[in-house]
């Protein structure tokens, strides 16, 4: 797995590109790629006057910084439309109530596991990627059964295909690619 944060379409293209040009790449077949974008989620939005890019929690939010966590978990996610499960037939303060009570979950994974909620709407298939960051492996299957019980995920969560992988230094990296 590969993965990248990039700040422009472009700049995403060109390293593609650079990518593409090294000698790696004639051994190398993309099975699966996913677009997606850094933002502000709706169900966190304040009442406040503030201009949220001057809240470093919000600035971090949006400018994450991958972080060095051994293992790396990705999949991408949608919210159910279909009869009395559509997400998008509840009223905002119903979602925000919901979304608040299952971040509380996420929130008992503080310091085990990072995550990074981007969205795709319009990019790619699939609504939202969620990736999470840990030093132990285990910590992704205990969050992610949690989760499913939890009446977002349980009721209205439709999950896509979950890809895991290690992060790989500079020093593992080259003796991962040494033949």
């Amino acid at each position: 797995m590969i993965m990248t944060l990039r700040e422009t379409m472009d700049e995403l293209q060109e390293l593609e590109a650079e990518f593409n040009k090294l000698a790696i790449a004639d051994f190398t077949i993309p099975t699966y790629s996913y677009v997606s974008v850094v933002e502000l989620s709706n169900y966190l939005a304040g009442e406040s006057n503030e201009d949220p890019y001057q809240n470093p929690h919000v600035r971090a939010r949006l400018y994450p910084e991958l972080p060095r966590s051994k293992y790396v978990c990705f999949y991408p996610m949608d919210k159910r439309r279909q009869g009395n499960d559509n997400w998008y037939m509840l009223s905002m303060d119903e979602r925000k109530s919901l979304m608040r009570s299952h971040g509380m979950i996420g929130r008992g994974y503080a310091g085990k596991v990072k995550q990074i909620i981007t969205g795709s709407v319009g990019f790619d298939d699939h609504e939202w990627g969620v990736t999470l960051f840990a030093d132990d492996v285990l910590q992704f299957k205990k969050l992610v059964y949690e989760m499913r019980f939890d009446e977002v995920s349980a009721r209205y969560g439709e999950f896509g295909a979950f890809f895991v992988g290690n992060l790989l230094d500079n020093d593992k990296l080259v003796t991962f690619l040494t033949v």
